[in-house]
């Protein structure tokens, strides 16, 4: 259900008419990361599984979202922030770096489930 949810988030940032600005949410999911950071240092004292899901789960919804605001980020256009077209090598590392890390999370909720 994940896929599904980041596919359809992405391709509504890629709308050239879309009223909603991603760019302006930074520093939410920058803070939300943070926050992630701690709730995985508690994941690793306390090792429950359904904790562990629980944060692999969280974990790929945040990265999804950051892929959502880097790909508003590289489309620009009517939006507050964008990246200039010098940036492009930058802005497509990014990309990449997201969805390594959303699917990492994934196969962390599949093995999690597993065991």
């Amino acid at each position: 259900i994940i896929p599904i949810f980041i596919t359809k988030l992405n391709a509504y940032s890629l709308s050239p008419t879309n009223r909603i600005d991603f760019t302006t949410c930074g520093m939410f999911i920058w803070v939300s990361l943070i926050v992630l950071i701690m709730f995985g240092i508690l994941a690793i004292i306390f090792q429950n599984r359904i904790l562990n899901i629980l944060y692999s789960s969280v974990g790929a919804l945040l990265f999804s979202f950051y892929l959502v605001f880097d790909t508003q980020l590289m489309i620009g256009g009517n939006h507050k922030f964008s990246i200039s077209p010098e940036e492009y090598v930058f802005a497509a590392l990014t990309l990449y770096l997201d969805i390594i890390n959303i699917f990492t999370y994934i196969l962390s909720i599949i093995g999690n489930s597993r065991s």
